[in-house]
């Protein structure tokens, strides 16, 4: 996605805003593109639980440093990674 396509805030020359990000776009194609983004897929989960959305460059510094990379480059994948997490209740446990 192109950064010149949008911009924090909204104009008469941004008219297509995302409320989950606080950014607006020159067109529709451009919203459409961030909507399939993980950036707007993890502001959208922070503005349901009531948080302030995350810059670009936050999120993906926060991507990197949950990342595992071995000595090859390539991601590590944890046990809990690949089964998924085990969650219950109190009640059934």
């Amino acid at each position: 996605m192109d950064m010149d396509s949008h911009s924090v805030g909204t104009s008469s020359t941004h008219p297509y805003t995302c409320l989950s990000c606080s950014l607006a776009f020159v067109d529709a194609s451009s919203q459409r593109e961030h909507y399939a983004t993980e950036l707007h897929r993890y502001n959208a989960r922070r503005r349901v639980a009531g948080l302030q959305p995350v810059t670009k460059e936050t999120f993906e510094t926060k991507v990197q440093s949950s990342a595992k990379v071995g000595e090859d480059g390539k991601e590590i994948i944890t046990q809990e990674k690949s089964e998924g997490k085990k969650l219950a209740c109190k009640a059934c446990k």
